[in-house]
């Protein structure tokens, strides 16, 4: 055996001889080796949806009323100057380890007499590592597409977005990048005119007599009469800009939007067919709800690095000091009385 040969024997003896040395040899092979498993097998399992959020986002703009539901009253046009406030959270005890359940409460606030208008609340289901909604047992309706939160690594494409209006999922179309709040985020609009609500606004039927079709109109409307049978076909229409935080798949918050309630009025027995908008909705979220949004978003980030990024290097960093000491420490010592 020649002499590099005998040197690197003798320290493997002298490292086998000394428990501690064995030790701390053993433990840092395993954290080099469990490194590079944390990174391509244990993180990837902790990437899921949170469970933690709750957050309140606000909106301000005005909302025009062009029509009333019948029997509320005449169907003068009213405007309001609006404050919209959204808790979006997770219910306690409604997720499991493989679904998010998201809630959402809204309400419109006319910001001159701080009355609030109207008030809604509503669930929404997530697969917690796809991010697309799944049927949960407490929502309306069966949901498809994004919304609240879209997927990790947010593909810079066209991406279904959850429409409740309309009811089905419209087209998120990506229209480029931008930062906020020290945040780099993803645009999507959403745009469509005219489409079908899934559902009558509040109030509204979805048959009237004559009458109260000119009580909600707030006007007499030549050849109809009072007992005549009424359909009303309501449609939507949208407009809006939302900011996604791709690694993390967060919602910064909408930048604006514009939104529009209208009802085609039909009555078969003498070919009637009117249209009217019943209410139109402009808002623009606030500045320090954005500012809360981008902090959410960045805190999401920096769970996720965490995971990819600093846990693997410093289990790594970790396992090469332990493996250095367990086989250098006290061993040359060892090898030069010997």
């Amino acid at each position: 055996m020649d002499e590099p040969q005998r040197a690197k024997a003798s320290r493997w003896q002298s490292i086998k001889s000394k428990k501690s040395n064995l030790a701390l040899l053993i433990a840092g092979v395993a954290l080099v080796l469990l490194a590079p498993i944390w990174h391509f097998a244990v993180a990837p399992a902790l990437k899921v949806v949170p469970t933690d959020i709750d957050m309140l986002r606000s909106y301000q703009g005005t909302m025009r009323q062009f029509a009333r539901p019948p029997g509320q009253g005449a169907g003068a046009a009213a405007t309001y100057n609006i404050l919209v406030e959204q808790r979006e959270f997770n219910p306690l005890g409604a997720s499991t380890p493989e679904v998010a359940v998201l809630e959402l409460d809204t309400s419109f606030i006319d910001t001159a007499g701080h009355k609030r208008l109207t008030e809604s609340r509503t669930r929404y289901a997530v697969d917690r590592r796809s991010a697309k909604q799944v049927k949960d047992g407490v929502s309306a309706r069966p949901r498809g597409g994004y919304f609240l939160v879209f997927p990790f690594n947010t593909p810079k494409a066209d991406i279904p977005v959850w429409d409740d209006a309309t009811g089905r999922p419209q087209v998120g179309v990506f229209s480029g990048k931008t930062t906020y709040g020290g945040v780099s985020a993803y645009v999507f609009k959403e745009e469509y005119s005219d489409q079908p609500l899934a559902s009558p606004p509040p109030g509204f039927p979805a048959r009237m007599t004559g009458a109260q079709m000119k009580q909600m109109l707030g006007a007499q409307v030549a050849g109809v009469a009072d007992t005549d049978v009424i359909t009303a076909d309501y449609r939507g229409s949208l407009a809006t800009e939302f900011l996604v935080e791709p690694v993390s798949g967060s919602l910064v918050g909408t930048r604006e939007a514009s939104r529009t309630e209208s009802v085609l009025l039909k009555d078969l027995t003498n070919g009637l067919a009117l249209g009217r908008d019943i209410e139109k909705l402009d808002v623009k979220e606030t500045v320090t709800s954005l500012s809360g949004g981008a902090s959410f978003a960045s805190e999401e980030i920096k769970k996720i690095r965490l995971q990819y990024e600093y846990i693997p290097l410093g289990l790594l960093a970790l396992g090469i000091a332990c493996a250095l000491i367990g086989a250098f420490a006290g061993v040359k010592d060892r090898e030069s009385r010997g």
